[in-house]
């Protein structure tokens, strides 16, 4: 049986090509984002590693909870620069620098715009530390030029100063956490350690006291780190620091916070390896049904063969060990050259990712034996598993059978494949609805999974489609393209299970586009409704490239604006920060209260908005309220992380509950009560109304001027902050569209393989058509609009799938802001071109071939 199944597989390796092809691209994609991953790893793992090995003991605040420093690890609180004269005095300390380090110094290119853009990598602030040489605590270490010492000097990464031609010398811009222009001079070149900057993020260095100003450090550290002596380790210099620190401090090795830094490196690649993968499965699980196909269609080609291995003596379980040793080797092969495949393919994929601006730096992309073991398993087990029921098949096969034309009947469906689909596409909306609506934690594994077990029921019972769809879509080409149209119909409906295992495969690329293009529209319309019916304010002013740009709005400009009484009545600005209600870290926005209400309308469940003018009180929003069982009236606790008092719960009355929308969302503070608990006003944005007859061009004009001095910030009217909503929402779209092209792609290979395997089985078939009269032309005519059916109709039953997929996570996001559902209609007419244009690809061949059958040779051929 091992030299018959190898003999078959040789026999039969063209039509395996495709199949095998699949499972390469799928592979590959695997591998791809596997090398990827390892590469940033490698190098985030290099910079950490290396740069801190001189840093015996840090000594820093405790952890703010919920909180976020913008770097690789989890933020701290500050510590009193007081402590670095303790630490010093020390016995076994070598030296100790004190560390401010924050995101929010954006360099500002020749033209006063700043770069790099801000929407990719944090722009990293700190302190240039003198330390003695060979023992240093500090990873920078210069290139050319000198360390600043002067209030405008700066030392610059050296991959910024490579990348923008900037020189020792030279004059800069910078702005700080969106505040006013800054200028300074370059006074050095520096590297992190060995690399040129930190893992793609830029850093800037200034003097110790500069730093502390335009970051708001009031005489207080990040951190101090600190060396040690010779013969003292790590952990003996911690305790001795320790206990000599107030209980305000904490004291941690420096191997410690190097494998903080590492996690936080690992959970950043995780990301980024955990959505790459989910596309990649995608890919595969498309990649399954054409495996499924396949095997079925050669199963039934070979059935005569079979059936003799049936009467020479095979047993069940040697044809199907048979048939699931074929799926193996074809498994291992294709999944061996994918994986080699998958280093050429990494290439192209990082360039995606910077090209999304992640801005990371040169990696080195090799395959490691992890990544081959994965490759292999995956491409290989999901081979094999496709295969399970055309191997199970395949010993039905009698030996009375050898004595039969090989045919694949259209034999009905059977009522155990019916109630099972069913039964999974009700277990697979049940799952899907646990992840949309019911709070568990784990929603986008619920949703995975639902989505999974779904596609495989409701493709079980694609066949009962298959007749009364395929013969509707059927009828225009029948009418249009007559005798060829009619036979192309037919065909298409001849065999509902393979038609319908063919558009499954394409259904479901369509279905997850189609379900991101409702999710993205309904955005759009939301945002639309929310801008027109929520913002009375002509202007909103944001960071440059939208909220997820540059970290922060200064208050300066706020201050700027306000001045500005003649074009504005009324200027409000949106704070934000982070807070603990109920030990759960959650988002909350500051607004005035007696100024709001004129730029900015909250849809009022219960209560009054203006309870928040009274301490102490807070407004929240319906889903967070519907979540925990609050009503107006309630108290509850509520930590502010970044306070001094951050382990002190305050007990805040809820004044109101509203609904979300776009803008305000979460938790809602009055000015003051987020002056009295957070240590720095940060501004997330600011909203303008204008004075009394002021025209529009002329508000605009006059904020595009007092905005000038503050390069990081833009203001938007309604239509120009519309437009930047939307594009953030095609943002994403076309990023899940670009990996879901894989899995279409995949898909249309289905259709190839199906119409190419069709012909060879329907060879006599076809040469007594060509017999009795049909054309080349008309041949080829056939073969292409029977393609083109199963494309559409495989789009079609993808457009269904995703608009209600879609239409039903807009619902669940109803109370996050995505009030109004949207369908993209013109979309849809794109997709459904697009079928039209695959099924046509997709024939080509398999057309040609039918075409050029030698009619004697079709006709007598067993």
């Amino acid at each position: 049986m091992l030299k018959t199944t190898l003999a078959g597989i040789l026999a039969h390796k063209v039509r395996l090509l495709l199949t095998m092809f699949a499972i390469v691209l799928g592979v590959a994609f695997v591998s791809a984002t596997l090398v990827v991953s390892d590469g940033l790893q490698a190098v985030f793992d290099h910079i950490f590693t290396t740069t801190g090995v001189h840093v015996a003991a840090v000594v820093r605040g405790h952890v703010v909870k919920g909180g976020d420093n913008g770097g690789f690890a989890a933020a701290h609180h500050p510590i009193p620069e007081s402590l670095l004269a303790q630490v010093q005095a020390v016995s076994g300390v070598h030296e100790a620098a004190g560390i401010v380090f924050e995101d929010g110094a954006v360099l500002l290119g020749p033209d006063g715009q700043p770069y790099p853009p801000t929407q990719g990598p944090p722009h990293f602030g700190t302190n240039w530390v003198d330390t003695n040489s060979g023992s240093s605590v500090s990873p920078y270490h210069l290139r050319s030029g000198a360390a600043p010492t002067h209030p405008n000097d700066v030392v610059i990464d050296a991959a910024t100063a490579s990348a923008h031609n900037i020189r020792v010398g030279q004059k800069v811009g910078y702005v700080f956490l969106g505040g006013p222009r800054e200028d300074f001079v370059v006074s050095g070149i520096t590297g992190y350690g060995t690399a040129d900057n930190l893992a793609g993020a830029p850093v800037a260095l200034f003097t110790l006291a500069t730093i502390e100003r335009v970051f708001d450090y009031h005489n207080t550290f990040d951190q101090i780190d600190a060396s040690a002596n010779s013969g003292i380790s790590d952990s003996q210099l911690r305790d001795r620091i320790a206990a000599t620190m107030p209980a305000s401090a904490e004291v941690a090795t420096g191997a410690t916070v190097t494998g903080e830094q590492i996690a936080g490196a690992e959970q950043l690649v995780g990301v980024i390896r955990t959505t790459l993968l989910v596309f990649a499965a995608v890919a595969l699980f498309v990649g399954s049904f054409l495996i499924v196909n396949t095997f079925n269609i050669l199963i039934a080609q070979r059935t005569r063969e079979l059936a003799l291995l049936r009467a020479l003596g095979a047993s069940r379980g040697q044809v199907m060990r048979s048939v699931l040793l074929e799926a193996v080797i074809t498994g291992v092969v294709a999944s061996a050259v994918g994986c080699a495949a998958g280093v050429l393919v990494a290439q192209g994929l990082y360039a995606a990712i910077n090209g999304l601006g992640a801005n990371f730096p040169a990696i080195t992309l090799s395959i490691n034996p992890t990544t081959i073991a994965i490759g292999m398993t995956a491409g290989t087990s999901i081979t094999a598993l496709a295969a399970i029921l055309p191997a199970y098949k395949a010993t039905r096969v009698a030996p009375v059978e050898a004595l039969r034309e090989a045919t694949q009947a259209a034999t009905p469906l059977g009522r155990p494949r019916i109630t099972t689909g069913a039964l999974l596409t009700l277990a697979g909306s049940g799952l899907f609805g646990l992840g949309l609506f019911a709070g568990t934690g784990i929603p986008l594994q619920l949703l995975g999974a639902g989505a999974v077990v779904a596609f495989v029921g409701i493709a079980l019972l694609i066949p009962l489609a298959v007749t009364p769809v395929a013969g509707l879509l059927g009828l225009p080409i029948q009418a249009w393209r007559k005798v060829p149209g009619k036979l192309a119909r037919l065909n298409s409906i001849r065999a509902p299970r393979r038609t319908a295992s063919t558009a499954a495969a394409l259904m479901i690329g369509v279905a997850l586009a189609a379900g991101t293009g409702v999710l993205v529209d309904s955005l759009k319309v939301s945002a639309t409704v929310v801008i027109n019916d929520f913002i009375r304010a002509d202007f909103v002013v944001l960071p440059s490239g939208g909220a997820g740009g540059s970290p922060a709005v200064s208050t300066a400009a706020a201050t700027a604006l306000r001045k500005d009484s003649a074009h504005f009545s009324t200027v409000v600005e949106v704070r934000g920060g982070t807070v603990l209600v109920n030990n759960v870290s959650a988002g909350a926005v500051a607004l005035d209260p007696a100024t709001y209400p004129k730029v900015l309308n909250i849809d009022v469940a219960s209560g009054d908005p203006a309870a928040i003018t009274s301490a102490n009180t807070i407004m929240v929003d319906q889903q967070e309220a519907s979540a925990h069982g609050w009503k107006v009236g309630d108290t509850i606790p509520v930590e502010f992380p970044q306070s001094d008092k951050s382990n002190t719960a305050i007990n805040e009355h809820i004044g109101c509950i509203f609904i979300a929308n776009a803008v305000v969302s979460g938790y809602v503070l009055s000015e003051q009560t987020y002056t009295d608990n957070f240590p720095a006003a940060r501004d997330q944005g600011i909203l303008l109304a204008l004075a009394p007859n002021v025209s529009a061009s002329a508000g605009q004009q006059a904020m595009i001027s007092d905005l000038r001095g503050f390069p990081t910030l833009t203001g938007y009217d309604k239509a120009g902050f519309l437009e930047l909503n939307n594009a953030e929402a095609d943002a994403i779209s076309l990023f899940a569209d670009l990996f879901l092209s894989l899995a279409i792609v995949i898909a249309a290979l289905g259709i190839v393989n199906t119409m190419a395997l069709s012909i060879i089985e329907r060879t006599r078939e076809l040469g007594l058509l060509r017999a009795l009269g049909l054309s080349q032309q008309q041949t080829r005519t056939m073969v292409r609009w029977e393609s083109v059916l199963i494309a559409v109709l495989g789009t079609v039953l993808g457009i269904a799938v995703g608009t209600v997929m879609g239409v039903a996570a807009v619902h669940a996001l109803a109370n996050a802001g995505i009030g109004h559902t949207a369908v993209p209609w013109d979309q849809f007419g794109w997709l459904a071109l697009g079928a039209v244009l695959v099924g046509l690809g997709a024939a080509i061949l398999p057309a040609r071939r039918a075409a050029r059958l030698n009619i004697l040779d079709a006709i007598s051929t067993e």
